[in-house]
């Protein structure tokens, strides 16, 4: 998703998609922000090793690095503390 597909979708332009957020987070901050969200639920249900770069893929980040930077902005942790932090507090 991008502001500019949102907009297309919703049928009205990009700027009035930018209004509608009123002074809140930017149309692209808050798809960012969901998009770590969902990759916080995937590193927290996954069993086994998995791979970081597969969530960062699977939740439409181009790169792993970029991912891992914006998620430890976003959580405090980097994705693999973050998974390890949530499957020992599963398993206690």
């Amino acid at each position: 998703f991008t502001p500019a597909s949102i907009a297309a979708q919703l049928n009205i332009s990009l700027r009035q998609l930018y209004r509608a957020f009123n002074g809140t987070e930017s149309p692209a901050a808050r798809i960012r922000r969901r998009r770590l969200e969902r990759a916080a639920e995937i590193l927290a249900a996954r069993n086994g090793p998995g791979h970081v770069e597969r969530v960062a893929i699977e939740c439409g980040f181009a790169s792993a690095e970029y991912f891992s930077r914006a998620f430890r902005r976003e959580f405090g942790l980097s994705p693999r503390a973050y998974r390890s932090a949530h499957r020992d507090s599963r398993s206690a």
